[in-house]
Order: structure tokens, then sequence, then C-alpha cells
């Protein structure tokens, strides 16, 4: 059930932006739970990532606005 209202949201927005990536991306997002990954997760490496590529792409900006 929560599928099927998970699809039928994100078809609707086909009619808001003019295309299927919404439905593309709910295909990519029920493969993915589909594979099986095996990876030691630490809550703390996102505390460390986020802020690390925020500033990436910060300095990117920056260096090609000039």
């Amino acid at each position: 059930m929560r599928m099927l209202l998970w699809a039928l949201a994100m078809t609707s927005l086909t009619v808001i932006n003019g295309n299927f990536a919404a439905v593309a991306a709910l295909l990519l997002i029920w493969g993915a739970r589909q594979v099986e990954i095996p990876l030691p997760r630490s809550r703390w490496v996102f505390y460390a990532f986020y802020p690390i590529h925020l500033s990436l792409i910060a300095l990117v900006l920056i260096v090609t606005k000039n």
C-alpha cells in the first residue's frame, strides 16, 4: 500500500515537472533496496563528510566564478 501511494505521488510529479525523472528515481530507490551490500557504517562519518563536501562545492564555485 505504501509503495502504491509513493508511486502515485511520484507519477503526479510528472505533470508538474513535465518529465519522468521522479518515476525514474522511484525505480532507482526500489532497486537500491533489493541490493544487499555489507558495508560497515559509522554515523560519525556523516558528520565529517557533510561539511567537507559542502566546503568543496563552495570552493569549486569560488574558483570557477573568477
